[in-house]
């Protein structure tokens, strides 16, 4: 969730603002893959005789602040700063030199949000319990507004009572325990925590494979939330599954994600991941990416 101040010369017109505002979220979006609705921002204006700045500049003269999490690459801030500089010039005919740009990156526990502090960045997995019932509706009303998918398989709509949750729970320790129908291999699901107990996302474990699950999805499927993606969450899950699967003395993982979902296939990669074939599955529009792990 970058934070954007931009600092201006007062006295620009409405339009001028608007298209200014839209330039530097739309070069976030391509070069940080922020959501859509992640939009903080905010334009000060300040009289000229209080705004100094060196000789060569104009009037147009602008301090772009961008605050956000710690973690992005060198390349994807270059990528933003040539983003946002290339719309604002394009859409408003202004010089390079008027643009300034600056991130600040303070340290995750510098960030409070929703009256708790921001995580670490440190993800732990949990065996789902009645304690999550209400993070759990937050989690998925989110979800659902966000229009993402949904992963992996066992995330479903919000629950309107705890009996209802109680269930929930229940059938997902029967999964990983026993399971009255043999088509479907035994799975262990957690949740994906941080340090303060906030509920990330999820994943899971099968067992083994059956035939289904070895031409498609593989053994784990994990999911972030939408408004704690871009964070590392993903990778820090994956690779707290890897072990468990070779803790169940698995020595091969196979993972199936959708060829769409980028961020995730990229995930799978930084965990070790090699491509052995693109799939295509009856009932599902979108192609499906099969990766291996070795498990040493």
């Amino acid at each position: 969730m970058p934070l954007v101040r931009i600092d201006i010369v007062k006295g620009k017109s409405k339009e001028y603002k608007k298209n200014l505002l839209d330039s530097v979220h739309e070069a976030l979006i391509e070069a940080f893959g922020i959501e859509d609705w992640d939009r903080f921002q905010r334009i000060v204006e300040i009289d000229r005789d209080d705004f100094e700045f060196p000789e060569g500049k104009t009037d147009n003269f602008m301090i772009i602040e961008l605050t956000v999490f710690p973690g992005r690459t060198n390349e994807q801030k270059k990528d933003a700063i040539d983003k946002i500089t290339n719309k604002i010039s394009d859409r408003l005919s202004i010089a390079f030199t008027d643009i300034f740009i600056i991130f600040n990156e303070p340290p995750l526990e510098n960030w409070g949000m929703g009256g708790t502090q921001k995580s670490t960045g440190k993800v732990y997995l949990v065996k789902p319990d009645l304690t999550f019932f209400d993070q759990y509706n937050d989690m998925m009303n989110e979800w659902c507004v966000s229009g993402t998918q949904i992963a992996p398989w066992f995330l479903n709509n919000p629950f309107n009572t705890l009996e209802e949750y109680a269930q929930f729970i229940k059938m997902l320790d029967m999964c990983e325990h026993s399971t009255s129908k043999s088509a479907y291999s035994t799975t262990t699901s957690y949740f994906v925590i941080d340090e303060t107990g906030r509920l990330l996302g999820a994943t899971s474990l099968r067992h083994y494979l059956t035939e289904d699950g070895f031409n498609t999805w593989g053994h784990i499927g994990y999911g972030i939330r939408p408004s704690e993606r871009r964070k590392g969450y993903a990778v820090q899950s994956l690779k707290l599954m890897l072990e468990q699967a070779k803790a169940k003395n698995i020595k091969k993982v196979l993972i199936g994600v959708h060829e769409g979902n980028i961020a995730s296939w990229k995930t799978v990669e930084k965990c070790g991941g090699v491509l052995e074939n693109t799939v295509h599955v009856a009932g599902d529009d979108e192609a499906i990416r099969r990766y291996w792990i070795e498990l040493n």
